[in-house]
């Protein structure tokens, strides 16, 4: 696979708590919505692994929130495989804003 996958979005107003930020579950949906993104982008989509009678389980959920996305805000998930055994693998994230001057992540 390869090194990043990249999934732009930009935030639904649905997504937003009372707190008036994104809420922390979108932020797993995200990452579930660009994992299936990556593996299908490299000849593995869903059905795939329901052919084989196989999937992924996620064990753990380790996240740190530095700055809050707002409504409107676009932003980049991108993930990557960061380790790959026999019957495991870890998979790495990193969600940013994506900056409308410049276009890169904040």
């Amino acid at each position: 696979m390869p090194a990043v996958y990249e999934l732009e979005l930009i935030v639904d107003p649905d997504a937003i708590d009372p707190l008036g930020h994104v809420n922390n579950i979108t932020y797993l949906q995200w990452m579930q919505s660009a994992a299936l993104a990556h593996s299908a982008a490299q000849g593995w989509p869903h059905d795939a692994y329901v052919r084989l009678g196989a999937g992924w389980v996620v064990r753990s959920h380790t996240i740190e929130y530095l700055q809050p996305a707002y409504a409107g805000d676009r932003v980049i998930v991108r993930t990557w495989v960061a380790d790959m055994k026999r019957a495991t693998s870890r998979r790495g994230y990193r969600i940013s804003r994506k900056r409308a001057d410049a276009g890169e992540p904040e």
